[in-house]
C-alpha cells in the first residue's frame, strides 16, 4: 500500500486518498485486506502511516463497525486514526453500522 501511495503521489493529481477497509468480499478479506483489517490492528496502522507519511493530500480511511456483529471494533480504531497519519482536523472516518458478517444486507 505504501508503494501505492508513492505512485498516487507521483502521477496523479487528486485531492485526497481513501483506504477501504470496510469491503466485505471473501476474496478481499482472505487476504488480510477490506473488513479483515479489523481483525489486525497493527496491520491497519502499518497500512495508514506508511501511505501518509508520502502522501501529500488527506488520507481518509473507511470501515465497518465490526468484523462480527457481536464485537464491533471501529470505535476502538476511530481517536487512533489521525495519530497513524489519517486526515486530521476534518471527516477522515466513514463508519459503515454494518459488520462483515452482514455483507450488503441490512441487520435486523
Amino acid at each position: 500500500m505504501c508503494r501505492l501511495a508513492q505512485l498516487i503521489e507521483g502521477h496523479i493529481d487528486c485531492n485526497f486518498v481513501d483506504i477501504n477497509m470496510g469491503c466485505p468480499i471473501d476474496i478481499v478479506c482472505n487476504r488480510s485486506a477490506g473488513s479483515a483489517m479489523l481483525l489486525r490492528q497493527r496491520h491497519m496502522e502499518e497500512v495508514v502511516r506508511s501511505m501518509s507519511s508520502v502522501l501529500s493530500v488527506p488520507l481518509t480511511v473507511k470501515l465497518r463497525k465490526a468484523y462480527y456483529d457481536h464485537t464491533p471494533l471501529a470505535h476502538g480504531f476511530m481517536p487512533q486514526l489521525a495519530g497513524w497519519g489519517a486526515a486530521a482536523g476534518g471527516w477522515s472516518l466513514g463508519v459503515t453500522w454494518r459488520c462483515f458478517a452482514s455483507m450488503w444486507g441490512v441487520e435486523g
